[in-house]
């Protein structure tokens, strides 16, 4: 049973094993991005915590949101700074969000953005 305490990775496992057959239909997109919202509801506190006490510069990360395919790669790589918006495409958390959803600013020093960015299917995101 999948619930709010599933690993992450697990999810993502079992998304991957979908889309192998075929099944990623608009009502597979709609469950996973409810999944993944929940799951990192739990999951992402303890890392957005940690988030508060980093120090150092900022850099400016982009969603583009005109090429993103809404594959859910970075909200299962860096939860705390990205997530689905209602158009089940990529954008900046409201934490570290701009003027506008898809651009944002988060500390040099949190990893999983870079991650993030090399792992989009579509490069989608980038980094300033």
């Amino acid at each position: 049973m999948i619930s709010s305490n599933t690993p992450l990775f697990s999810l993502l496992s079992i998304y991957e094993e979908f889309s192998l057959f075929g099944a990623a239909s608009v009502e597979v997109w709609m469950v996973w991005r409810e999944i993944i919202r929940s799951t990192l509801a739990s999951q992402g506190r303890i890392f957005k915590s940690f988030l508060q006490f980093s120090v150092g510069s900022k850099m400016k990360v982009k969603v583009d949101k005109a090429t993103c395919i809404g594959s859910a790669t970075c909200v299962g790589l860096c939860g705390a700074v990205f997530e689905l918006g209602d158009d089940n495409k990529a954008q900046i958390t409201e934490e570290y969000r701009g003027s506008e959803p898809s651009v944002g600013e988060v500390p040099e020093d949190v990893g999983c953005v870079k991650t993030a960015e090399e792992s989009c299917p579509v490069d989608a995101i980038s980094l300033e």
